[in-house]
């Protein structure tokens, strides 16, 4: 598995906000710049190419069936839990 060493998600904040479609892309960069690192590319190289393929991925995913059910799931689990907490309070 590939991983950054230099990477604390503690101190990442964006995790906490970000959709689904968001994480995915996310996740699949974080993986990406570990072996771009692996294979020696400066920082400025790195985000210039991860630049490119978060733009990329964004307008191919944000059309992806995949993704959508996955959020109407997201959507219809935070609105049980909604209700679940109302009925408790």
């Amino acid at each position: 598995m590939l991983y950054n060493p230099n990477f604390n998600s503690t101190e990442f904040d964006g995790f906490k906000y970000a959709n689904i479609l968001q994480l995915v892309i996310l996740s699949n960069l974080e993986n990406l710049n570990a072996e771009m690192i692996e294979e020696g590319l400066n920082q400025h190289k790195r985000i210039e190419k991860l630049n490119g393929i978060a733009k990329k991925q964004y307008a191919i995913l944000q059309e992806s069936n995949s993704i959508k059910r996955l959020e109407e799931l997201e959507d219809k689990n935070i609105k049980k839990i909604i209700k679940f907490c109302t009925k408790m309070l």
